[in-house]
């Protein structure tokens, strides 16, 4: 079924087309701050591994530390994910 917007008087179609805009800058505003966040979580995975040489038996504690340090809940667990994944390879976890 189509549905044919020039049958619909001016104002009408003017609040269908703004609704429409508004929903497709929304979804290009999630997916912007999507690959963003996982940017910003591949860096933070980056930094956290890097330190393990540095840390050695505290590193564990230090990480989850600087995880718990980190005020955005999403971008924790998209690096708890990362780190996990990477660790998991190893033979450890990161967090209890």
């Amino acid at each position: 079924m189509t549905f044919n917007l020039s049958q619909l008087p001016a104002a009408e179609r003017m609040a269908i087309q703004q609704h429409r805009q508004f929903c497709f800058e929304s979804y290009q505003r999630q997916h912007e701050t999507d690959a963003q966040l996982a940017v910003e979580a591949a860096w933070e995975c980056s930094r956290l591994l890097d330190a393990r040489g540095e840390k050695k038996a505290g590193w564990r504690q230090w990480v989850c530390e600087q995880l718990e340090a980190l005020d955005n809940p999403v971008l924790v667990a998209r690096i708890k994910r990362r780190l996990n994944g990477y660790v998991k390879g190893a033979g450890q976890s990161t967090h209890g």
